[in-house]
């Protein structure tokens, strides 16, 4: 999944379980803001889905923000997370790391394919951006 794909579904999901949305949204970038950096930028990581692309990570930083900032915020950040976690599952994910080793190859290259796929789940991912926005602008949660 590409940016907007995880951001509209981590507004569905932060509206449908009435979680924090900015929080969700917060939650879903966080994986490859901690990951892509220390791969490509800083090559600390050997790929752009690593230590941030776990459960473990999921758990601590979902608990931590909701003791710091109500049950709400760590359930949209938590959905949010978790909703990333799912939406790369077409490739490896280190879900269990570090309890489980894996074994990916090392890929700290910035690279992009593009696919029909893709470009449809940002579309959609827009559309859903695009109508709770409109919504909010009503008045309506």
């Amino acid at each position: 999944m590409l940016p907007l794909a995880h951001i509209g579904t981590a507004v569905l999901l932060s509206k449908a379980a009435r979680a924090s949305t900015p929080f969700a949204v917060l939650g879903t970038l966080t994986p490859d803001l901690v990951d892509k950096p220390a791969a490509w930028l800083l090559k600390v990581a050997p790929r752009g889905r690593y230590l941030g692309h776990t459960l473990l990570s999921c758990l601590l930083l979902s608990l931590a923000l909701a003791q710091l900032s109500g049950p709400r915020a760590g359930l949209g950040f938590g959905l949010g997370y978790l909703s990333h976690l799912l939406g790369d599952s077409e490739g490896p994910v280190p879900w269990l790391m570090p309890f489980v080793r894996y074994d990916y190859p090392q890929d700290n290259r910035f690279h992009l394919e593009l696919s029909r796929r893709l470009l449809v789940g940002e579309a959609a991912g827009l559309a859903l951006i695009a109508f709770f926005a409109r919504r909010r602008r009503r008045g309506k949660p």
